[in-house]
């Protein structure tokens, strides 16, 4: 039986027996889970007047907004919902779900957290935790939920967005070992595919990285990661107008990413636009100031630029905020004078580079030197 003749034989049990609530509601989660919206509104909108202000009613209502893409009205929804039934995990789900689609995933955290020790917590909680933490800017607290959470909730999906978390801290280790893990045990959460993607570039496996890449994007064709990683693995082959073009667009989509941000700097620096490379180590400033990476770039632009004094000051300020840091070395060196020609500032790059990972862990400037 197709999904629609299944939703055929379920109306006709409705229209047989209307004020039965089960019924309506299997009739909108099979619309939902077959992509069929509008027969999941067809359904509410022809129901029972005996159903009119019931919390069964409005949590229908819910789902179909969110399988509409109407986040925003059903986090309304769901709040009113909420705020009327105690202990429900399904409403509680769906609430932080619209709220981190709605773009608030600190909203989503606050719902989340708590219902993640709940004993019947929908499979997908830790999941979609971790995406909020992570959409927030936090790797750190998803890698916290992850380590904190009940066994039954570290589902592949959720062990492929702990992935990606800890290729945001440059645990490259932990990245490759859990995507490897949540692909092999079935997952193709965009997550995994980007988190061993890169890892791949990395390896120098560029044709496992765009087989990767590829599979994330037909699943995501908007997504600011995917876009991301995409530019990653460009630069790491020298295409430097399709990396810029990638990381350009994944700011666009992802503006709190401070990892790509460095990435489209350096993909713009190599290319040669250090204007363009200074307003983007500029602007990763405005999103962390204590980052000492963001200061160096920034001193690189300037020695390059003949700015002398400006350049010293980030230099020291990195300096204070990163003693290991590679981008304030750089620019030592080309206030210096050891690199005084385009070559040797090449060869200075690539060694500078070797010393620390840039990025989500990928000597990129390495790769291109290859």
């Amino acid at each position: 039986m197709t999904p629609a003749q299944n939703l055929d034989q379920l109306e006709a049990f409705l229209r047989d027996d209307p004020r039965n609530a089960s019924l309506l509601s299997d009739i909108v989660h099979a619309a939902v889970q077959a992509g069929l919206p509008e027969r999941a509104r067809a359904a509410l909108d022809g129901a029972d007047p005996w159903f009119a202000g019931t919390n069964t009613l409005q949590h229908l209502e819910a789902m179909v907004l969110l399988a509409e893409r109407r986040y925003a009205e059903a986090r309304v929804v769901l709040q009113d919902v909420a705020a009327s039934c105690v202990d429900q995990p399904g409403v509680l789900f769906n609430l932080g779900y619209a709220c981190l689609r709605s773009g608030d995933p600190l909203a989503a955290i606050e719902v989340l957290q708590p219902l993640v020790q709940h004993a019947d917590a929908p499979p997908a909680t830790l999941a979609y935790l971790m995406r909020s933490h992570h959409h927030a800017g936090d790797a750190a607290g998803a890698i916290a939920a992850w380590e904190s959470a009940p066994k039954r909730l570290r589902t592949p999906e959720a062990m492929a967005v702990a992935s990606l978390a800890h290729l945001d801290m440059e645990q490259i280790d932990a990245a490759r070992t859990l995507s490897d893990a949540a692909l092999a045990a079935g997952s193709r959460a965009a997550e995994a595919l980007v988190a061993r993607a890169t890892v791949a570039v990395g390896d120098d496996d560029t044709a496992r990285a765009d087989a990767l890449l590829a599979a994330a994007n037909a699943q995501l064709p908007n997504d600011g990661r995917v876009f991301s990683a995409l530019g990653v693995a460009r630069m790491a082959r020298g295409d430097l107008a399709e990396a810029e073009a990638a990381l350009a667009r994944s700011v666009a989509l992802l503006p709190q990413h401070l990892g790509t941000w460095h990435a489209l700097a350096w993909s713009q620096f190599l290319a040669g636009k250090l204007d363009a490379a200074g307003q983007s180590f500029g602007h990763a400033l405005t999103l962390d100031r204590n980052f000492g990476e963001s200061h160096g770039g920034v001193a690189v632009i300037d020695a390059m630029q003949g700015r002398a004094d400006a350049a010293r000051d980030g230099i020291e300020r990195a300096r204070r905020l990163d003693p290991h840091g590679m981008a304030f070395r750089y620019a030592e060196a080309l206030l210096a004078g050891t690199a005084n020609d385009p070559e040797a500032i090449r060869t200075l790059a690539l060694r500078l580079l070797r010393q620390r990972d840039v990025t989500t862990g990928i000597r990129l400037v390495d790769r291109i030197g290859r």
